[in-house]
């Protein structure tokens, strides 16, 4: 029992957030971005479970809203994309 209670005491005492060397946030601006992006998100869910319906209001912006916002999309993707690093499985 004292193990155990010594193991649970300790489980996440001294956490270093690298792997292998490699930090688990490699790029800040990129991680701050998805978290305001998850945000964003968890908030739209917690709206639409009240029955607040996002879909209807994108479907009736004007055509030139919902066309700027899909490029605006495209455009962080494309920016936030990381090409440099290879595929995971080409390092074998």
């Amino acid at each position: 029992m004292n193990d155990a209670i010594y193991f649970i005491t300790h489980l996440f005492s001294n956490i270093d957030l690298r792997f292998s060397g490699y930090s688990l946030v490699s790029d800040v601006d990129t991680f701050v971005f998805a978290f305001i992006l998850f945000v964003i998100v968890f908030i739209i869910e917690i709206f639409s479970e009240y029955g607040f319906d996002f879909m209807k209001i994108i479907e009736a912006a004007p055509k030139f809203v919902r066309w700027s916002g899909y490029y605006i999309m495209i455009a962080m993707i494309y920016y936030f994309t990381n090409s440099e690093e290879n595929f995971v499985y080409m390092q074998f």
